[in-house]
Order: structure tokens, then C-alpha cells, then sequence
């Protein structure tokens, strides 16, 4: 599966916010982009891992146990407790409100003015570094050409 396709299918399922899926090479899983990716350190899972489990669900694997558990009891989710960590099922329809609690990114969509400051910077910086192709002097040694 190619990320675009995983990106409409994402759009299909309703969701409001633009996730940023990407594939994992080894088992080919489609996976969301996290803040904190899953680490095991010293034998402790750190940090989350956000997959698309099924056609509409996905699996959140995660060091906080205790917000898994409050967030499944409250919205009536499947949840697996282990130990030090969760493992929690989230449904398409929640997913806009409980997977960006666990580090989900998401694509920011800028407005118009946003769009044209950003380009006005770039174009700033890139004029302000074509003026630096003249060499700089050594103080020390009165020779130029180097940075």
C-alpha cells in the first residue's frame, strides 16, 4: 500500500484531521507519524506507536497506561492492559479526538497569508545567501577565502 492510498482511504473513513501515514518497511503496516515513537529502554516501552489495524479501527501502543484506561472507559473501547503499558483500539470515529493525545501528527493546513510570508522568507534567505559568495578575510593571517 502507497501512502497516498493510505491517505485516501484515511479521507474515506471520515477523519477530519490530516494525518501523516507512512509505511513500515519490514512488515508493510500503515502507521501514523508520532512525537515520541515506541522505544524499548532497559526493558520499558517509551513513547507510542499508532497503526491501522483494520479497514476502520486502530491500535494505539502506548506507555500511558492510565489515560488508555480512562479514555476506554469513558468512550466504551477495547483496551489490553500489560504490563507498563496499553494497548488500545480506537474506531474511525474517534479517532479525531483520542489519537492526537498520544502524539499523533497531523498536517497543518495554512491560510493564504500563511502561504505568502513563508515564501516572502524564503525568498529573503535566498537572496541573503547569494550576496555571501565573496570570501572573508583571515584576520590572523590576512589571507581570504575561507569560512
Amino acid at each position: 500500500m502507497k501512502i497516498t492510498e493510505i491517505q485516501e482511504h484515511l479521507k474515506r473513513l471520515g477523519l477530519r484531521k490530516a494525518y501523516r501515514p507512512y509505511v513500515e518497511p519490514e512488515s508493510g503496516a500503515a502507521m501514523l507519524k508520532v512525537r515520541r515513537p515506541a522505544q524499548i529502554v532497559d526493558g520499558r516501552l517509551h513513547g507510542s506507536e499508532i497503526d491501522l489495524y483494520s479497514a476502520e479501527t486502530f491500535r494505539v501502543w502506548t506507555a500511558k497506561k492510565k489515560k488508555a484506561k480512562t479514555l476506554a472507559q469513558k468512550h466504551k473501547l477495547q483496551v489490553r492492559l500489560l504490563d507498563g503499558e496499553a494497548e488500545l483500539f480506537v474506531p474511525a470515529a474517534l479517532a479525531d479526538t483520542i489519537l492526537s493525545a498520544f502524539g499523533a501528527w497531523t498536517r497543518r493546513e495554512l491560510t493564504p497569508e500563511q502561504l505568502e510570508a513563508a515564501r516572502a522568507r524564503m525568498r529573503k534567505v535566498r537572496n541573503g545567501l547569494s550576496l555571501r559568495k565573496i570570501p572573508v578575510k583571515n584576520e590572523v593571517t590576512g589571507a581570504g577565502g575561507g569560512y
